[in-house]
């Protein structure tokens, strides 16, 4: 069976410097998976950045700029893509919140 899976997430951490826990439930996705028997290249997730989520997708720099701290869930997002998870930035999102696409 193949799980093709999305994510939705406009929520963020309400203290900057803490990670998003609706991106750190990707992970806990996968992890239940492939614990119960699910092969990892058997499960396809994308993960569509909305909001004030969108925030989260920023690098270390830009985050720094506008949060005086780097993103503290980049590193996450760094470890699922390397689990072939595709992360996707709201365009619209991004220009409301004031051009987040750095």
């Amino acid at each position: 069976m193949k799980y093709k899976v999305l994510f939705d997430i406009s929520k963020a951490a309400d203290d900057k410097t803490k990670l998003n826990k609706n991106i750190e439930s990707v992970a806990r996705f996968i992890n239940m998976h492939v614990l119960n028997g699910v092969k990892l290249e058997n499960i396809e997730i994308a993960v569509v950045l909305h909001g004030k989520a969108t925030r989260d997708g920023l690098n270390h720099k830009a985050y720094q700029k506008r949060y005086s701290n780097n993103n503290p869930t980049l590193d996450l997002i760094h470890q699922l893509r390397a689990k072939g998870v595709s992360f996707y930035q709201c365009g619209q999102s991004a220009y409301f919140q004031g051009g987040l696409r750095q």
